[in-house]
Protein backbone atom coordinates (compact mmCIF):
# COMPACT_ATOMS: atom_id res chain seq x y z
CA UNK A 1 0.00 0.00 0.00
CA UNK A 2 1.61 3.66 -0.78
CA UNK A 3 0.67 6.79 1.41
CA UNK A 4 -1.95 9.07 1.09
CA UNK A 5 -1.04 12.10 -0.97
CA UNK A 6 -1.99 14.12 2.30
CA UNK A 7 0.26 12.08 4.43
CA UNK A 8 1.77 13.70 7.28
CA UNK A 9 5.63 12.19 6.76
CA UNK A 10 7.44 10.01 4.83
CA UNK A 11 8.31 6.28 4.84
CA UNK A 12 12.30 7.49 4.40
CA UNK A 13 11.81 10.02 7.67
CA UNK A 14 9.88 6.98 9.93
CA UNK A 15 12.45 4.47 8.89
CA UNK A 16 15.25 6.96 9.65
CA UNK A 17 13.93 7.65 13.16
CA UNK A 18 13.35 4.35 13.72
CA UNK A 19 17.28 3.45 12.52
CA UNK A 20 15.46 1.19 9.81
CA UNK A 21 17.90 0.86 6.76
CA UNK A 22 16.36 1.96 3.29
CA UNK A 23 17.27 -1.16 2.04
CA UNK A 24 14.71 -3.16 4.57
CA UNK A 25 12.07 -2.95 2.55
CA UNK A 26 10.12 -5.94 4.44
CA UNK A 27 8.35 -3.49 6.56
CA UNK A 28 7.22 -0.45 4.25
CA UNK A 29 4.17 -2.01 3.65
CA UNK A 30 3.06 -1.48 7.55
CA UNK A 31 5.01 1.76 8.13
CA UNK A 32 2.69 3.08 5.09
CA UNK A 33 -0.45 1.70 7.12
CA UNK A 34 0.54 3.34 9.84
CA UNK A 35 1.58 6.28 8.32
CA UNK A 36 -2.01 6.92 7.01
CA UNK A 37 -3.72 5.95 9.83
CA UNK A 38 -1.53 8.51 11.99
CA UNK A 39 -2.47 11.28 9.28
CA UNK A 40 -6.15 10.61 9.27
CA UNK A 41 -5.82 10.81 13.34
CA UNK A 42 -4.11 14.04 13.41
CA UNK A 43 -6.61 15.85 11.36
CA UNK A 44 -9.33 14.24 13.02
CA UNK A 45 -7.60 15.77 16.55
CA UNK A 46 -7.23 18.96 14.79
CA UNK A 47 -10.64 19.46 14.24
CA UNK A 48 -10.85 17.30 10.92
CA UNK A 49 -8.77 20.05 9.05
CA UNK A 50 -7.48 18.97 5.87
CA UNK A 51 -3.66 20.12 6.20
CA UNK A 52 -2.75 19.37 2.42
CA UNK A 53 -3.50 22.55 0.46
CA UNK A 54 -7.03 22.10 -1.40
CA UNK A 55 -9.67 23.58 -3.17
CA UNK A 56 -12.73 24.38 -1.55
CA UNK A 57 -16.34 26.31 -2.93
CA UNK A 58 -18.02 27.27 0.22
CA UNK A 59 -21.82 28.63 0.88
CA UNK A 60 -22.09 30.83 3.40
CA UNK A 61 -25.60 32.51 4.92
CA UNK A 62 -25.90 36.46 4.76
CA UNK A 63 -24.04 38.39 7.46
CA UNK A 64 -25.04 42.06 9.11
CA UNK A 65 -21.24 42.10 9.74
CA UNK A 66 -18.42 43.03 7.04
CA UNK A 67 -16.23 39.79 7.61
CA UNK A 68 -16.52 36.50 5.96
CA UNK A 69 -14.61 33.38 7.63
CA UNK A 70 -13.73 30.96 5.61
CA UNK A 71 -13.98 27.29 7.41
CA UNK A 72 -10.24 26.31 6.35
CA UNK A 73 -6.97 27.54 6.87
CA UNK A 74 -4.22 29.04 6.23
CA UNK A 75 -5.78 30.03 3.07
CA UNK A 76 -3.23 30.06 0.17
CA UNK A 77 -5.87 32.40 -2.43
CA UNK A 78 -9.12 33.50 -2.78
CA UNK A 79 -10.46 32.60 -6.76
CA UNK A 80 -13.55 34.23 -6.11
CA UNK A 81 -16.25 35.84 -3.76
CA UNK A 82 -19.91 35.61 -5.86
CA UNK A 83 -23.14 36.71 -4.15
CA UNK A 84 -26.59 35.00 -4.86
CA UNK A 85 -29.69 35.96 -6.35
CA UNK A 86 -32.97 35.49 -7.60
CA UNK A 87 -35.03 32.37 -5.88
CA UNK A 88 -33.67 29.43 -3.65
CA UNK A 89 -35.08 27.19 -6.62
CA UNK A 90 -33.29 29.05 -9.04
CA UNK A 91 -30.57 30.96 -8.15
CA UNK A 92 -28.13 33.24 -9.69
CA UNK A 93 -24.46 33.70 -8.69
CA UNK A 94 -22.83 36.79 -9.84
CA UNK A 95 -18.97 37.64 -8.90
CA UNK A 96 -18.14 40.64 -7.05
CA UNK A 97 -15.18 42.76 -7.75
CA UNK A 98 -11.94 41.91 -6.46
CA UNK A 99 -11.56 45.46 -5.22
CA UNK A 100 -14.56 45.22 -3.37
CA UNK A 101 -12.94 43.26 -0.49
CA UNK A 102 -9.95 42.45 1.34
CA UNK A 103 -8.93 38.91 1.89
CA UNK A 104 -6.94 38.29 5.09
CA UNK A 105 -4.89 34.88 4.21
CA UNK A 106 -3.53 33.99 7.46
CA UNK A 107 -6.18 34.51 9.33
CA UNK A 108 -8.80 32.76 7.06
CA UNK A 109 -11.54 35.51 6.52
CA UNK A 110 -12.48 38.53 3.89
CA UNK A 111 -13.43 42.16 4.67
CA UNK A 112 -15.23 44.24 2.57
CA UNK A 113 -14.15 47.88 2.18
CA UNK A 114 -17.81 49.67 2.42
CA UNK A 115 -20.88 48.39 2.36
CA UNK A 116 -21.86 45.34 0.70
CA UNK A 117 -23.59 46.34 -2.35
CA UNK A 118 -25.90 44.77 -3.35
CA UNK A 119 -26.51 43.08 0.10
CA UNK A 120 -26.75 39.26 -0.89
CA UNK A 121 -29.03 36.40 -0.15
CA UNK A 122 -25.83 34.29 0.26
CA UNK A 123 -21.94 34.15 -0.42
CA UNK A 124 -19.96 31.55 -2.57
CA UNK A 125 -16.19 31.69 -1.72
CA UNK A 126 -14.03 29.46 -3.96
CA UNK A 127 -10.12 29.66 -2.53
CA UNK A 128 -7.29 27.63 -1.64
CA UNK A 129 -6.13 26.74 1.93
CA UNK A 130 -3.86 24.43 4.03
CA UNK A 131 0.03 23.70 3.55
CA UNK A 132 1.81 22.64 0.30
CA UNK A 133 3.53 19.33 1.14
CA UNK A 134 6.41 18.45 -1.23
CA UNK A 135 8.55 16.14 0.06
CA UNK A 136 11.07 15.81 -2.42
CA UNK A 137 12.48 19.30 -1.52
CA UNK A 138 10.93 20.38 1.89
CA UNK A 139 13.49 22.81 3.14
CA UNK A 140 12.17 24.95 0.24
CA UNK A 141 9.36 26.93 1.70
CA UNK A 142 8.01 28.28 -1.04
CA UNK A 143 6.93 24.24 -1.99
CA UNK A 144 6.59 22.81 1.18
CA UNK A 145 4.96 24.84 4.29
CA UNK A 146 4.09 22.21 6.59
CA UNK A 147 5.06 22.76 9.46
CA UNK A 148 8.10 20.72 10.69
CA UNK A 149 6.96 20.29 13.85
CA UNK A 150 3.41 18.77 12.72
CA UNK A 151 5.68 16.36 10.74
CA UNK A 152 7.72 15.45 13.13
CA UNK A 153 4.88 14.27 15.79
CA UNK A 154 3.36 12.42 12.98
CA UNK A 155 6.99 10.57 12.56
CA UNK A 156 6.83 9.96 16.12
CA UNK A 157 3.71 8.59 16.35
CA UNK A 158 4.39 5.69 13.47
CA UNK A 159 7.38 4.90 14.95
CA UNK A 160 5.48 4.60 18.61
CA UNK A 161 2.70 2.46 16.25
CA UNK A 162 5.25 0.33 14.84
CA UNK A 163 7.21 -0.43 18.37
CA UNK A 164 4.36 -0.90 19.73
CA UNK A 165 2.18 -3.02 17.25
CA UNK A 166 3.03 -6.55 18.99
CA UNK A 167 2.55 -5.36 22.81
CA UNK A 168 -0.81 -4.52 23.07
CA UNK A 169 -1.86 -5.26 26.83
CA UNK A 170 1.68 -5.44 27.72
CA UNK A 171 3.03 -3.02 30.91
CA UNK A 172 6.88 -3.98 30.63
CA UNK A 173 9.22 -6.95 29.51
CA UNK A 174 12.44 -8.37 29.95
CA UNK A 175 14.75 -10.17 27.62
CA UNK A 176 18.18 -11.25 28.35
CA UNK A 177 18.67 -8.57 31.29
CA UNK A 178 17.49 -5.64 29.22
CA UNK A 179 14.04 -3.96 30.41
CA UNK A 180 11.21 -2.36 28.19
CA UNK A 181 8.39 -0.76 29.27
CA UNK A 182 5.83 0.54 26.80
CA UNK A 183 2.86 3.29 28.58
CA UNK A 184 -0.31 1.22 29.59
CA UNK A 185 -2.50 2.86 26.51
CA UNK A 186 -0.33 3.07 23.61
CA UNK A 187 -2.79 5.16 21.58
CA UNK A 188 -2.55 8.12 23.99
CA UNK A 189 -0.61 11.22 22.76
CA UNK A 190 2.15 12.24 25.05
CA UNK A 191 1.61 15.73 26.87
CA UNK A 192 4.58 17.01 24.22
CA UNK A 193 2.70 15.75 21.25
CA UNK A 194 -0.61 17.35 22.41
CA UNK A 195 0.97 20.83 23.17
CA UNK A 196 1.80 20.58 19.26
CA UNK A 197 -0.67 19.53 18.19
CA UNK A 198 -3.11 21.33 19.94
CA UNK A 199 -1.82 24.55 18.16
CA UNK A 200 -3.59 23.32 15.09
CA UNK A 201 -6.70 22.61 16.08
CA UNK A 202 -9.72 24.47 14.15
CA UNK A 203 -13.08 24.84 15.50
CA UNK A 204 -15.46 24.55 12.81
CA UNK A 205 -17.32 27.18 11.37
CA UNK A 206 -20.65 27.05 10.21
CA UNK A 207 -21.31 28.00 6.90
Amino acid sequence: MATVDYALTTKEKVKAYLNITSLDVARDGVIDNLINAASDFIESYCGGRRFLATDYVEVKDTTASRVIFMSQRPVISVASLKYRSGMPSNPTWTTYSPDAYLAYLKAGYIRFFGMMSPFPQAFQISYNAGYLIDWADENDRSLHSLPYDLSQVATEIVAKQFNTRFAQGIVSESTEGQSVTYATKRDSLSDYHSEILDKYKMNRIMP
